[in-house]
């Protein structure tokens, strides 16, 4: 049998924004966006990074059920993973998904949505 590695298909935690200091700056920062359904926040820095630190939020008061807001936020992790590489240096040190629809969206759409709002982030630097 022949050991093969697996690539993985996980969000790496160093692309996840965890403190609080950045969650702050991000939410009252000046660079944001809208593009229906998704509101953005950006937070750029002065040094380049490889690749930005992403928080995406699904409101519970627009998605009752649990299992809506984590598979709606699962979907919206994968499209980002995959198109991360739209973004390129100088990216910005951090980014705010905020989904403001309050209604299902299906993924394909979602797709195209975040696509548009990534590749336009990729200009505003």
């Amino acid at each position: 049998m022949e050991n093969t590695e697996k690539t993985s298909q996980k969000l790496p935690k160093n692309e996840k924004v965890k403190s609080k200091k950045i969650v702050e700056a991000l939410f009252s920062s000046k660079v944001q966006s809208f593009e229906y359904p998704f509101k953005i926040f950006s937070l750029f820095a002065d040094d380049a990074q490889s690749s930005p630190q992403i928080l995406i939020s699904i409101p519970k008061r627009n998605f009752k059920k649990a299992v809506d807001r984590n598979r709606l936020r699962r979907q919206i992790r994968e499209i980002y993973r995959i198109n991360k590489k739209l973004i390129k240096p100088p990216a910005p040190l951090a980014i705010a998904i905020i989904l403001v629809s309050k209604e299902k969206i299906e993924f394909p759409m979602l797709q195209k949505k975040l696509i548009g709002i990534l590749s336009r982030l990729k200009k505003t630097v």
